[in-house]
């Protein structure tokens, strides 16, 4: 029983330097910037007279339409404003296509052809893959009105995501028998996480999480959840126990707002945790939270 409370005490000591000791991991998400509303971007032309290209930036302007989206390229001072200014360039725009039907000519294909080509005001087909400046200050205002928003490549591809948990989850123990009823109690919980966190759609950031867990936790015995021994005649003492838990489930994740349905296992330890009703018996429960320290890594 010793040697199972220390192994439960060093995997707690774990879990702890997981939780505080790495929270500023970021996910790198592939994404697209798109115009959402009114952008002006100046125009950008380049000198190769001399041994280094020169950057010119112009005050001519184009309006990219809705929908058309871009990439920053890089961030640089203006050569006369002493300003920051940031280098854009637009994903390539298709000028035409067609795509055949489905039902093997029994409907016309689809044809598509960019209605603004040759347009002097809109960006267009004809402007791939040219590129464009804008004022640091002014795309960060874009950017927190909306006027332009972030587009993720990829729904649906797993990252990896893993981090450190500290809870007070309220756990639904079904019931065992006609003298052991459904309980539901809250109990500390310290670990951590590892799973696979899904992109759900291209704008929000909404994610469907499946994650594992293990942790040390500590668990109330009494005389009301524990096995009584044939002839028993003394009453078991009341306390908390140390014990190791583990847990799968399922999370809906929007803006570090979670919900979830959770599952799991909790192992008691020492000489009364072994005469526990609950050890290693199923237990459920209803997860809603802020997640303070979740990581993610990914493509």
């Amino acid at each position: 029983m010793k040697k199972h409370f220390f192994l439960i005490s060093l995997f707690n000591l774990l879990c702890f330097q997981i939780s505080i000791g790495q929270y500023s991991q970021k996910s790198s998400e592939p994404f697209t910037y798109e115009a959402n509303g009114f952008v002006r971007f100046n125009d950008v032309t380049v000198t190769n007279t001399g041994a280094t290209p020169a950057i010119n930036l112009n005050n001519t302007f184009k309006i990219p339409a809705a929908k058309i989206q871009f990439v920053k390229v890089n961030e640089i001072i203006h050569p006369t404003n002493n300003y920051k200014c940031i280098l854009v360039q637009v994903v390539p725009i298709t000028a035409s296509y067609s795509r055949a039907s489905k039902l093997k000519g029994l409907i016309p294909a689809k044809s598509y052809t960019d209605p603004l080509v040759n347009n002097l005001v809109y960006i267009n087909s004809n402007d791939n893959p040219k590129t464009f400046w804008i004022k640091s200050e002014d795309f960060a205002d874009l950017l927190s009105n909306e006027y332009v928003v972030k587009r993720y490549r990829k729904l649906f591809v797993p990252q990896f995501t893993y981090g450190g948990t500290l809870s007070i989850p309220f756990k639904l123990r079904p019931q065992l028998n006609d003298s052991v009823h459904l309980k539901i109690t809250p109990e500390f919980t310290l670990g951590g996480y590892a799973g696979f966190k899904f992109r759900l759609m291209r704008y929000k950031p909404v994610f469907l999480d499946i994650v594992a867990s293990a942790g040390s936790t500590f668990l109330g015995i009494n005389d009301n959840n524990t096995i009584k021994e044939t002839g028993q005649t003394k009453s078991n003492e009341d306390g908390l126990v140390l014990g190791f838990t583990r847990t799968i489930g399922a999370i809906l994740d929007y803006n570090d707002f979670q919900i979830g349905i959770v599952a799991g296992r909790d192992s008691a330890s020492g000489e009364i945790g072994s005469k526990w009703v609950y050890n290693n018996e199923n237990w459920y429960s209803l997860s809603i939270g802020y997640a303070f320290l979740s990581k993610t890594t990914g493509k």
